[in-house]
């Protein structure tokens, strides 16, 4: 997940390591793709223009993205958390087959790791942020001056070879 705070679409990643993703004509926003299941069942990205897919296609992974950062819901927030709206279903399509697999007996510890794991990037995300773990007092404090803690996934850099998602992720919180 590429994630970028402000109006204005994060494209660095691509200037940085050229050809890592397609752009749209102007040069502003990644090229929508869609992913179309082959008859081998495996996924591949296709050019669309309501696609949540960028062109980045490496081992079977993809990166999608979101508001501000698609060309379609680009310019409010309100834009902007409708295309979580839309985008996860077609997320959640290529995991289809894995999900109709899972044996339900263990599903209580399937989410427990989740919360887990969700407990530790916050706590991490949030601590590298201030420099230190976060409080309550933190949260009132927060409160009162009437902004929001944002929580947010990276991927490592090292997946797209961009070298500014770590620097990005410092910026964006």
């Amino acid at each position: 997940m590429l994630v970028a705070a402000g109006t204005s679409p994060n494209i660095t990643c691509e200037k940085e390591a050229p050809g890592t993703f397609q752009l749209d004509a102007k040069k502003k926003f990644f090229q929508p793709h869609a992913a179309v299941a082959g008859a081998d069942g495996r996924y591949r990205l296709q050019a669309d223009p309501d696609g949540f897919f960028t062109s980045y296609d490496k081992d079977g992974r993809f990166v999608t993205y979101y508001g501000d950062n698609h060309p379609r819901y680009a310019g409010n927030v309100v834009k902007a958390m409708a295309s979580a709206k839309d985008g996860y279903p077609h997320i959640v399509r290529l995991f289809a087959r894995d999900l109709a697999a899972l044996d339900p007996g263990p599903q209580a510890a399937r989410d427990a790791a989740w919360s887990a794991l969700v407990a530790r990037l916050d706590d991490e995300l949030t601590r590298a942020r201030r420099g230190r773990r976060p409080s309550h007092a933190d949260d009132r404090r927060s409160d009162r001056q009437g902004s929001r803690r944002r929580r947010v996934t990276f991927i490592p850099a090292s997946s797209t070879g961009c070298r500014t998602t770590n620097r990005s992720r410092r910026a964006s919180l």
